[in-house]
């Protein structure tokens, strides 16, 4: 159980070697799609967040692809090395799961109201996820170390310590962001500089693929009656989404 084979061994019990193969067709799938939105996430944001935006802000279509293709390259190389190292030191799946909690809980509130609260300043969504992050990693070693005298896997790995640091994650940014919003103030963020992101000159590839992005979908400047018609159906698909959340 602790390795993450509840799914197969379940499978192979009620369906023989057809449930083994069913079950790796469908964890093969599921690897390699998130894998594959981890590594356009990751290279998104550094093209464009990072390279663009600090690095290079003049930088042209065809040397912000050759860039995105790099950064896929890289994080790749870094995620597979990564997953062999924690194979090898013993990390079993059952202890990914719960510690991805201890590692990523502190984001989940500032994330969320980073959507839902125009209030927000950028400190309190910048700096609560790490602090609450190094908080709870502190509140999970400590606990191991307080219960078993030792900092091993077994006892890192156990109940206590992990549901303590996957507490502390969760709770710190209600304690950081009402703090960070006294300190800084309440933010008035209208969410046009999303929309006015800037496009990226792809003359360069356009030409060298022969096509004109004005006859692509979604390829010309949009017009005020089409912004407004975007609009509108946005807010119905808002309103779509949210009755059928509440309602499930």
């Amino acid at each position: 159980m602790s390795a993450g084979l509840a799914l197969p061994y379940a499978a192979v019990a009620l369906l023989g070697k057809g449930g083994a193969v069913a079950t790796l067709l469908m964890v093969f799938m599921a690897v390699t799609s998130a894998s594959s939105a981890e590594l356009i996430a990751v290279s998104s944001i550094f093209t464009y967040d990072i390279y663009r935006t600090y690095i290079n802000p003049n930088a042209s279509g065809r040397r912000l692809i050759a860039v995105s293709h790099i950064a896929v390259v890289c994080y790749a190389l870094i995620i597979a090395s990564a997953s062999v190292g924690l194979w090898y030191n013993g990390i079993s799946m059952g202890y990914i799961y719960v510690l991805m909690g201890v590692l990523i809980s502190a984001a989940v509130l500032p994330a969320t109201l980073t959507l839902v609260w125009k209030g927000q300043n950028k400190w309190a969504a910048a700096l609560t996820p790490p602090i609450g992050t190094i908080l709870a990693i502190i509140a999970w070693l400590v606990t191991a170390k307080k219960k078993c005298g030792k900092l091993d896997i077994e006892c890192t790995g156990s109940n206590d310590p992990m549901l303590a640091g996957n507490v502390v994650a969760l709770l710190v940014p209600l304690v950081l962001i009402p703090i960070f919003t006294l300190v800084w103030g309440v933010d008035k963020y209208d969410w046009q500089t999303m929309a006015a992101i800037r496009k990226a000159d792809d003359h360069e590839l356009t030409e060298q693929a022969g096509v004109d992005l004005e006859e692509v979908p979604g390829g010309h400047e949009e017009t005020v009656t089409e912004s407004a018609e975007e609009q509108r159906v946005l807010r119905k698909a808002l309103k779509i989404s949210v009755s059928t959340t509440i309602f499930m």
